[in-house]
């Protein structure tokens, strides 16, 4: 993004190697565009005594295509009480000034934790949604009467709108697929469900011991056509066999979306790979979809730039807690929809930053740095 990075990078590995930093500024960097340099092929002789750059056009992986598909639905008239209940818990405790008396989350970290574990449990399952509330009661955690009414809705949930989309989804599918949610207790809720519809599921999460998660992923490659995991599975496991991912839940992270889709689109893998994303209209997910897929094409990105893009967004916080902000912060889901749009257009920019970064990179590296084979 500035010149000055690769002088303090270059000055690290060799101090000295390019002067000053006036001195370099003067002699490498272009006036008026700090990112661009001058002078390249003396800049280029300096830099090849101290560096080797290894791009992906040299190393060669072809990986086979993948595509992002999402599959939008309504919520059941109960699940969309629910998450609109939970919406306006969380709003009326976010901002609040202080935490609730007796409340065991105090300050604004705490609230920003309840309010993000609410909101993502509301989006998995009610059962995830249930048990926390359950929790947050028996500690006395942000209690009275709100909490009541929301444990009570969260119980009287009987249907699931994304479970029903699931199963006729595994109707069309012949081949295996890797469901991802974020939170046992809905993945304990599908493999009722599935079992429900003559579908025997594997499970993969971190409540097994090593020896259980070796037996379930063999299970998975054998007779099991489907394996529901936690993001447990979106580490250490290669799972080249399946060509199908599915976005049960949604993480408001990206990169942790990008961990999912990298157990199956990855060396090895022979296949094209199809990834699902199932999202409720108007939840937060919904959002985190539209500008993440239908802004930047976060699935057709090559693994590492989404990283890159988010670095160009100009903005100090995670991703997530943007989220967070532009959802909870908000006075009505009106706001809330036209602060989503708002950040949709601020990554479109920010992806139009990073390509130009690239051809800058481009420009200057090229394939000269290269290592001898």
């Amino acid at each position: 993004n500035d010149m000055n990075e690769l002088f303090n990078l270059i000055t690290l590995l060799s101090p000295g190697q390019l002067k000053t930093p006036a001195q370099f500024r003067h002699e490498f960097v272009e006036r008026g565009d700090r990112r661009r340099p001058r002078n390249r092929t003396k800049l280029r002789e300096l830099l090849m005594d101290v560096m080797v750059r290894n791009s992906r056009s040299q190393v060669s992986v072809a990986l086979p295509p993948r595509r992002a598909t999402t599959r939008r639905l309504e919520l059941t008239a109960d699940e969309r009480a629910l998450y609109q209940a939970t919406t306006r818990f969380v709003r009326g405790h976010y901002a609040a000034p202080e935490a609730d008396p007796g409340a065991g989350q105090r300050g604004p970290a705490g609230r920003a934790l309840v309010a993000r574990t609410l909101l993502s449990e509301a989006g998995s399952s009610a059962a995830a949604l249930s048990a926390t509330l359950l929790g947050m009661r028996e500690r006395n955690t942000l209690a009275g009467p709100a909490l009541e009414q929301l444990c009570e809705a969260a119980a009287g949930v009987s249907g699931s709108a994304k479970a029903d989309v699931l199963v006729r989804l595994l109707d069309e599918k012949i081949d295996k697929v890797l469901v991802f949610t974020q939170y046992r207790a809905t993945q304990r809720f599908l493999l009722r469900r599935l079992e429900q519809s003559g579908v025997a599921a594997a499970r993969f999460d971190g409540d097994l011991s090593a020896h259980e998660k070796d037996e379930q992923v063999a299970a998975f490659a054998g007779e099991r056509r489907v394996l529901i995991s936690t993001d447990a599975g979106s580490e250490g496991r290669n799972l080249q066999f399946c060509h199908t991912l599915v976005n049960y839940d949604l993480p408001w992270n990206p990169m942790r979306i990008e961990q999912r889709v990298g157990r199956l689109h990855r060396i090895g893998q022979q296949e094209p790979v199809t990834i699902v994303n199932l999202s409720a209209r108007d939840t937060v997910e919904d959002y985190v979809l539209e500008v993440l897929d239908r802004k930047i094409n976060m699935f057709e990105l090559v693994v590492g730039e989404i990283g890159e893009i988010l670095g160009n967004l100009e903005d100090e916080r995670e991703f997530e807690h943007i989220v967070l902000d532009l959802w909870a912060g908000a006075g009505s889901d009106v706001q809330a929809r036209d602060a989503f749009h708002a950040l949709g257009d601020r990554l479109a920019e920010a992806r139009e930053r990073y390509a130009t970064t690239k051809a800058y990179d481009e420009e200057l590296f090229g394939d000269e740095f290269a290592p001898e084979q």
